[in-house]
C-alpha cells in the first residue's frame, strides 16, 4: 500500500489564489478569493459561479471551483473533475491545473479496473507535466510511487508460466466470457484527451491456449516444492524489482530536490529502503527527516527499527522510548499491549492488571538481563513498525498492525520465506476482466498487470507452519486465503479445510502464540553451571557454580587480562527477578582456572538467598567489547527446609582435592 499526498487548503503546496488587478471580474474574483481564504467556502463558490456567468472562459474561476469541490467540506469529486477539465481546456499547459488534476486522480477508485485506468492516466499526466517542468515535485512523486508499486510487486515474486488457478467445479474448457457490464466504469472522471475507452463485451479471451494441463486446484495446498519437483519451471521476478527500485529512488529524490519538506516522499523513500533491507540508506534518510520534523513519533519509531536492524540495540532503545513519549495514547497503547502474543490461558490474568502483568511478561521474555534494554521488547516494537510501514492503508484509515499480514508479522516476525505467487493465466470466474481489456486502446498497456494482479497469492513459510494470503479485491490488501464456498457445499470440506487459512491460523495461534529466537551478537560460548541448595534460617541459600571457558593461557601468569561483565539472576514462577548479582571482572585469576581434558574453565560461585519453589536461573557473561557472549538459562526447583521434619541439603561434590602441606585436615578457622 502506497501513502499518497493529498492537497489540503493549508498544506505547504496549496495554490495561493492570485488577486486580479482590475475590472468587474477582478472585483468578483477578489471577493471570492477572500471568502476562500476566510473559509467561507459556500460564499466563495457562489462568487466564482457569478464570475463564470459573466465570463465562461475564466480558467482561474474554474480552477478555484475545482479546489473548493475537492478540498473543502463542500467536496463533490465529480463536480471538481468537470471544473478542472474545463480549466485545462482553456489553458492546457497550466502546470497548476495539471497538478490539481493529478491529485484528483489519486482519490480511491470504486473498483479494481477503474483504479488501473486512473493509474494509467496519472502516469501519462505526470510525464506531460515533466515535459513542461522537469523539476515538478508532484509529477516525480507520482512516477516514484508507480515504481515503488512494481518493486513491491516483484521483490519476492515468482511465476509459473502458463499456470492458472482454477475452481475444480468449472469445466477445463474455457466458455465464452459473459457480457461485460461497462457501468462499473462510469464512476471514473472524464478522460484527458487520447482515444476513448472501448469495451469489447463478446470476444472470448484465451491468453494461453496450451495451459489446460497445468492447473492449480484451490483445494490443494500451496506447495512450490511439489510443483518444482514435477518439472514446472518457476521464474524469479526479482530482476524487475531492482530496476523498479532504482527508478523509484531517482524520481523521489528529484521530488525532494524541489520540495525538501515533502513528507509523503520521505515516507515512500523510507518504505522502499526498508523493503530492500538497506538500513544504511534508511538511517541517512531518517537523519534528513529529523531536520524538518524534529518531534515526530513516526520518525523516531522508524529510527528505532532501523538502528535495531543495523545492530545498534542501545540506540534503538533510546529511539523507541522517544517515539513512545511523542505518541498519542491510542497508538502508544498498541506498542504497550501484549494481547496479540499472549497464550490463551494467560489473558484473564493480563486483563485484570495489564500494566503489572506486562512488566512481568517482558521480564520473563528478556533473553539477556545484563543489558539495560529488553531485546525481546525491542523485537516486538520493530515488528509493529515494520508491519505499519508495509501494510498500512491510509485511504481506508487502517494501520498495518490491524491487517492479517501485520498481525502475523507481530506474532512470528519476518518469515523464513516470503513469496508472492503470480499466475500468468486468467481465472475462469474472472474472465470478464480480461475481456474488458482487449479492444481497449488505453487499457491494453497494462492488461498484463491486470491479469497478474487478479491472480496473486502471498505465501509465508515459518518452517513448521505457513500462512497463505489472497488479494481478492485486487487492491493490495491481502487477507487469509479461504477456498470458495462451493468447495465445502459440494462435499470437499475435508480437502478445502487443509487450505483454509482463516481456520488454520486460529489453530496455529492457539498452539504457538508467538515465535522468537534470540541471536546473541559476537562469538557465542557455552557457560556450564551447577545449582546447589542449603538450609538457611528462614529461606534457602542457593549457590550457582559456573565456569567460563578460556583458551590456552599462561599458567605462570597470575591474571588473564580481560574486562567482562557477569550476572546471575533468579526468577520466580510469577516472572519476577527476586535476586540478581552483577559484577565487572577486571581480569580472570588463573588460580580459579580448572583444567579438564576437553577445555579450561575459569570457575566462580554466586550465593542467592530466596524462598522455595519453581524458579529459573540465568547465568550471563559478556566481554566489555561485546565480542564474546554467553547466556545459559534453565528451570530449577528450590527446596523448602521446614522446621517440623527432616530435610537434606544438597551435597556439593568437590571438583578438585588438594593435600595439605602437613597432611592434617583444615579446621574451621583455616
Amino acid at each position: 500500500v502506497i501513502r499518497r499526498a493529498t492537497i489540503f487548503l493549508f498544506a505547504a503546496f496549496a495554490f495561493t489564489p492570485a488577486v486580479p488587478a482590475f475590472g468587474q471580474d477582478a472585483d468578483l474574483m477578489t471577493e471570492g478569493i477572500m471568502a476562500f481564504r476566510e473559509e467561507r467556502f459556500q460564499d466563495a463558490a457562489n462568487t466564482f459561479e457569478r464570475v463564470l456567468d459573466q465570463d465562461p472562459q475564466n480558467a482561474e474561476a474554474h480552477f478555484l471551483l475545482a479546489r473548493i469541490y475537492f478540498e473543502t467540506p463542500l467536496r463533490d469529486v465529480k463536480r471538481a473533475g468537470k471544473e478542472i477539465d474545463k480549466a485545462l481546456e482553456l489553458e492546457p499547459n497550466n502546470i497548476q491545473y495539471l497538478v490539481a488534476r493529478l491529485e484528483q486522480l489519486r482519490t480511491e477508485a470504486s473498483n479494481f479496473i477503474v483504479e488501473k485506468i486512473r493509474e494509467s492516466k496519472r502516469v501519462r499526466l505526470a510525464r506531460e507535466i515533466l515535459e513542461l517542468d522537469s523539476t515538478n515535485a508532484f509529477a516525480h512523486e507520482e512516477l516514484g510511487i508507480l515504481h515503488i508499486r512494481d518493486f513491491w510487486r516483484y521483490r519476492n515474486a515468482i511465476s509459473i508460466p502458463y499456470l492458472r488457478f482454477v475452481n475444480p467445479d468449472y469445466e477445463k474448457a474455457e466458455p465464452e466470457a459473459p457480457e461485460f457490464d461497462s457501468s462499473i466504469l462510469e464512476s471514473d472522471a472524464p478522460t484527458l484527451g487520447g482515444p476513448p475507452l472501448q469495451i469489447n463485451p463478446t470476444t472470448p479471451v484465451r491468453l494461453f491456449p496450451d495451459f489446460d494441463n497445468q492447473e492449480f486446484n484451490f483445494d490443494d495446498q500451496f506447495d512450490l516444492e511439489t510443483f518444482q519437483s514435477q518439472g514446472y519451471a518457476i521464474q524469479d521476478l526479482k530482476v524487475r524489482a531492482e530496476k523498479a527500485y532504482a527508478r523509484a529512488v531517482h524520481h523521489l529524490e528529484k521530488s525532494l530536490e524541489t520540495d525538501p519538506r515533502r513528507r509523503s516522499v520521505y515516507e515512500n523513500l523510507l518504505r522502499i529502503h526498508v523493503l530492500r533491507n538497506d538500513m544504511q540508506r534508511s538511517l541517512a534518510l531518517l537523519g534528513r527527516m529529523l531536520r524538518y520534523f524534529p518531534e515526530d513519533s513516526f520518525i523516531f519509531s522508524n529510527l528505532g527499527y532501523s538502528l535495531y536492524k543495523a545492530g545498534d540495540a542501545s540506540g534503538a532503545s533510546v529511539s523507541f522510548n522517544k517515539a513512545l513519549d511523542l505518541m498519542e495514547s491510542q497508538e502508544r497503547g498498541v506498542y504497550e499491549s501484549i494481547d496479540l502474543i499472549l497464550p490463551d490461558g494467560e489473558r484473564s490474568d493480563y486483563r485484570s492488571d495489564p500494566t503489572a502483568y506486562a512488566a512481568r511478561f517482558w521480564t520473563s521474555k528478556d533473553p539477556r538481563y545484563l543489558t539495560p534494554y529488553n531485546e525481546r521488547k525491542l523485537e516486538h516494537y520493530s515488528r509493529i513498525v515494520y508491519a505499519d510501514l508495509l501494510y498500512s492503508a491510509p485511504d481506508v484509515d487502517k494501520r498495518g498492525w490491524e491487517t492479517d499480514r501485520g498481525k502475523i508479522l507481530i506474532r512470528y516476525g519476518i518469515p523464513r520465506a516470503d513469496v508472492t505467487w503470480v499466475a500468468t493465466g486468467s481465472v475462469n470466474d474472472r474472465r470478464v476482466i480480461s475481456t474488458a481489456l482487449f479492444g481497449s486502446v488505453e487499457v491494453v498497456e497494462f492488461s498484463a498487470d491486470l491479469v497478474e494482479e487478479s491472480n496473486r497469492y502471498n505465501i509465508w513459510e515459518y518452517g513448521d507452519f505457513r500462512f497463505v494470503f489472497e488479494d481478492p479485491f485486487n487492491n493490495g490488501r491481502f487477507r487469509f486465503y479461504s477456498p470458495p464456498a462451493d468447495a465445502i457445499s459440494n462435499g470437499r470440506a475435508g480437502a478445502a479445510w487443509l487450505n483454509d487459512y482463516e481456520i488454520r491460523s486460529k489453530e496455529i495461534f492457539r498452539q504457538r502464540p508467538d515465535l522468537y529466537q534470540y541471536e546473541a551478537p559476537g562469538r557465542k560460548i557455552d557457560l556450564p553451571f551447577l545449582v546447589t541448595s542449603f538450609k538457611n534460617d528462614d529461606e534457602t541459600d542457593t549457590y550457582v557454580h559456573y565456569g567460563v571457558p578460556v583458551n590456552e593461557y599462561d599458567a605462570g601468569s597470575d591474571v588473564i587480562e580481560l574486562t567482562a561483565n557477569v550476572g546471575t539472576f533468579l526468577i520466580n514462577d510469577k516472572r519476577d527477578i527476586v535476586v540478581e548479582r552483577r559484577k565487572t571482572l577486571y581480569g580472570l585469576r588463573t588460580a580459579q582456572i580448572i583444567d579438564f581434558d576437553e577445555t579450561h574453565l575459569w570457575v566462580s560461585t554466586e550465593k542467592l538467598t530466596s524462598g522455595s519453589g519453581a524458579h529459573d536461573v540465568s547465568v550471563e557473561f559478556e566481554t566489555a567489547s561485546g565480542g564474546t557472549v554467553a547466556v545459559q538459562r534453565r528451570a530449577v526447583e528450590i527446596p523448602e527446609f521446614p522446621a517440623d521434619r527432616l530435610a537434606m541439603s544438597d551435597v556439593l561434590l568437590a571438583y578438585r582435592v588438594e593435600e595439605t602441606p602437613t597432611g592434617e585436615p583444615l579446621g574451621g578457622a583455616d
